[in-house]
């Protein structure tokens, strides 16, 4: 009786012992991984976002799987968020948001979601969801007859763009407007200019002609009256009357008399030297002078210039012809000089608007756009979207592919009927495509 007692003891402790190792296995497994789930509201309106929230904990040394597709039909999934993790020692806590929405009204049950822990499947509950109507009061809120299609206003200036074709534009009619300046400087330069004395007269005629003295504009007169009188001796006797003071003028007119090249009187001399002193005063000290004065002034100049054409020996034709090479070689340096002015200044002009573009495009779709590339051609042309073979393979190529009938070995004829191959350009081009069904 005792040793049956005693077996009944040692079989009841085995049956205590596996009993409690179960509970011990169970317990750590539950508490190793813990899975919920969670929506944020029972009741949405029609098209709302309703935020389903799946939370495990599991050690960090685990991998977990969550849902991924329409694994919550009847509501449809409308965005997979980021999941949150957040780390406590060796444990972990991952938060995964769906978001859910339906577009019919209704009662719907949000099916159980499989999360796997370690190949280990574990389901969340399941949820009623309530999908209202969205109630619209009639009686409040008027009804609008339909409205009638308006035009979409036109997209926003695109200014960069415009700059681009902008800028060059200007640079050519720049310099168009630049030949036909230089074109015109050139005829009134081949017009052959009046002699000296001539051009002296017809000026002087000129001034009577003007309203200057009726308006009191004295410094104007004597400015212009100065003037014909130097051009004139410039063109004559010294050819720095023009930038001489009335001052240096006076000591060079006195230096030819002096040395005989011209048969200067002293007189002359004299009067040439008190109206230029006027004129000074009158254009620097803005002395005004009476009219009377200025009209003698005037008829002396003119006196001046007769008496000097009459001394001045007429040029012999070797003369003339010199002046004629000194002139025209004058001329074509002056022409010269203003070409390369212009070129330099559209070179610099090209420079700059080259320099703004790279600096707001790049170097590289500076240079493309310029000088050209062929593969951006290609990317910005129009492309073509078909199907080639069987079973269909659809691409968008350039241009449509060539197709190529392929020899099929005959090891491989009992297996395969035919094979045809799609071509674009050759491996020395850019751009190569090809495809074989």
């Amino acid at each position: 009786m005792n040793i049956i007692q005693s077996s009944f003891l040692k079989l009841n402790s085995i049956r205590i012992g596996w009993y409690i190792g179960l509970m011990i296995v169970l317990g750590t497994a539950s508490v190793s991984a813990q899975v919920s789930g969670a929506i944020d509201s029972t009741s949405i309106q029609i098209g709302e976002e309703l935020r389903y929230t799946i939370s495990v904990e599991a050690d960090t040394s685990e991998i977990v799987t969550f849902p991924e597709g329409q694994t919550f039909l009847p509501l449809e999934v409308i965005e997979s968020y980021t999941t949150d993790t957040t780390y406590e020692g060796e444990r972990m806590r991952l938060l995964k948001t769906y978001g859910l929405t339906q577009f019919d009204s209704g009662r719907y049950l949000i099916p159980k979601q499989r999360i796997l822990i370690q190949d280990r499947p574990f389901l969340t509950d399941s949820m009623w969801v309530e999908v209202r109507d969205v109630k619209v009061d009639t009686t409040k809120q008027k009804m609008f007859e339909i409205k009638e299609a308006i035009e979409v206003e036109d997209p926003p200036i695109d200014l960069l763009a415009i700059l681009m074709w902008l800028v060059p534009l200007l640079l050519v009619l720049a310099i168009i407007g630049l030949l036909l300046f230089r074109r015109k400087k050139r005829k009134q330069a081949a017009a052959k200019p009046l002699p000296p004395y001539e051009e002296a007269i017809t000026a002087l005629k000129e001034l009577d002609n003007s309203e200057l003295l009726i308006h009191h504009r004295s410094k104007e007169y004597y400015s212009t009256l100065t003037e014909i009188v130097k051009r004139y001796l410039d063109r004559e006797i010294d050819d720095t009357a023009l930038e001489s003071t009335s001052d240096e003028l006076i000591a060079r007119l006195q230096l030819h008399k002096d040395a005989g090249h011209f048969d200067l009187d002293s007189e002359t001399i004299k009067h040439l030297d008190e109206v230029l002193k006027r004129a000074d005063l009158v254009k620097f000290a803005k002395m005004q002078q009476g009219q009377d004065q200025a009209r003698s002034d005037r008829n002396t100049i003119e006196e001046i210039i007769n008496h000097t054409h009459e001394i001045v020996p007429e040029p012999t034709e070797e003369e003339l012809q010199e002046n004629e090479k000194y002139l025209e070689s004058k001329r074509k340096r002056r022409q010269s000089r203003k070409v390369l002015w212009s070129v330099v200044s559209v070179v610099v002009a090209l420079v700059i608007t080259c320099a703004v573009f790279m600096s707001i495009y790049g170097v590289t779709y500076v240079k493309d756009t310029i000088f050209g590339h062929p593969t951006k051609e290609l990317l910005e042309q129009r492309w073509y979207k078909s199907e080639y073979g069987n079973p269909a393979i659809v691409v968008e190529t350039p241009e449509i592919l060539m197709r190529n009938e392929a020899s099929i070995p005959e090891e491989m004829q009992s297996q395969v009927r035919s094979i045809s191959s799609f071509d674009y350009g050759n491996l020395w081009d850019h751009f190569y495509m090809q495809i074989g069904t």
